[in-house]
């Protein structure tokens, strides 16, 4: 027996709300044009890697407002850690990639140990033979911005991505466009839910440096 990928996307559309989806949409695209703008007057010898240190800067900011503003509490901006919200069972986070370059999002320490939260949604896609597993009490979704490959002439990223890793972020169990999401979201509150995964000792407090997605 297998759940299908129409319960996953339930599964996600129930813990984050219609609008806080939106939110994040038009967030992330502000915060490239904003990265995009910033970087038009530097040299091009260098320019591709100012844009996607100012991409992931002015993104971050502008994911943790949207966050704020749909009262899913965000960790603080600091330095280049990395923006973790929380909606119902589900901590969000997000990350930029290249079209070709999903692997990328395993190089922070914080998205792996989040990922490790996956173990119960990953077992609803690989259950046993007779039975399924009971629904999960926690997990973690990303949200991610894909540029095209030679990324440095894209103002905004084309898609936006909904996905969620396996426990070891070695794979997608869940990845759709977000458009295809909010096609089967309501507008409804997120489930309450009162636990909050812990990061592991020194992660949270120093951050993520040099994470430029």
């Amino acid at each position: 027996m297998q759940r299908s990928e129409a319960e996953l996307a339930e599964l996600i559309c129930k813990n984050i709300g219609r609008q806080t989806l939106l939110a994040v949409e038009d967030a992330l695209i502000v915060g490239a044009k904003r990265a995009y703008e910033h970087s038009r007057g530097m040299h091009k010898g260098h320019r591709r890697s100012v844009l996607g240190q100012l991409r992931h800067f002015h993104m971050n900011e502008t994911f943790h407002q949207a966050l704020e503003s749909s009262e899913v509490s965000p960790t603080p901006l600091n330095g280049s850690s990395v923006v973790v919200g929380r909606s119902g069972i589900l901590a969000l986070g997000r990350f930029n990639v290249s079209s070709a370059g999903w692997a990328s999002g395993r190089r922070s320490n914080i998205r792996r140990h989040m990922a490790e939260a996956n173990k119960a949604i990953e077992a609803m896609v690989q259950p046993g033979l007779f039975e399924l597993p009971p629904a999960p009490k926690t997990g973690s979704v990303f949200f991610v911005a894909c540029f095209p490959q030679g990324h440095s002439s894209a103002d905004a990223p084309p898609s936006v991505y909904v996905a969620l890793p396996d426990a070891k972020m070695q794979g997608w169990v869940f990845k759709r466009p977000l458009g295809w999401l909010l096609e089967r979201s309501i507008d409804a509150p997120s489930q309450e839910d009162n636990v909050i995964p812990k990061l592991k000792k020194n992660v949270a407090a120093k951050g993520v440096g040099g994470d430029s997605a």
